[in-house]
């Protein structure tokens, strides 16, 4: 279910993006700098796992021991595009590693009660974006 949800938010951020840099209304006065990022908000508790890979037994897909921690948000990081993805030119070799990372996609998973509290992490000045997009700095302010 998450990943269809992630595909659905992922296809959806990246049409917004795209529609959103056609327009330039004169009567609202904005920077030019934009960051979209998919959001899933949901009210399920997010949990954590920490294992070591021994305590893992794949063939039977359990876990012999592990912590879990509750979090406010975490990082959904995988191949959800359905769309293809542009690289260079048609025919070219590309290597497999090239595509896939080309593919992958982050989606963050918040639970509604730290909402707040992650879109506060994400605030950036646009000096900060600036100097992100041109490499110049290190985004501190």
């Amino acid at each position: 279910m998450l990943e269809r949800l992630s595909s659905i938010a992922v296809e959806s951020t990246e049409a917004l993006a795209a529609e959103d840099v056609q327009f330039h209304f004169e009567s609202v006065t904005r920077s030019p700098m934009r960051v979209y990022f998919p959001v899933v908000v949901t009210t399920a508790t997010l949990k954590v796992c920490a294992y070591d890979t021994s305590a893992l037994d794949l063939s039977t897909g359990t876990l012999k021991s592990a912590t879990f921690e509750n979090a406010e948000f975490v990082r959904f990081h995988k191949q959800v595009g359905a769309t293809p993805t542009p690289l260079r030119g048609t025919g070219a070799l590309v290597e497999p590693t090239v595509v896939a990372k080309a593919k992958e996609s982050t989606v963050f998973v918040v639970n509604v009660n730290h909402l707040k509290r992650f879109l506060d992490y994400f605030k950036l000045e646009d000096r900060e974006l600036i100097e992100i997009m041109q490499g110049t700095g290190n985004g501190q302010a």
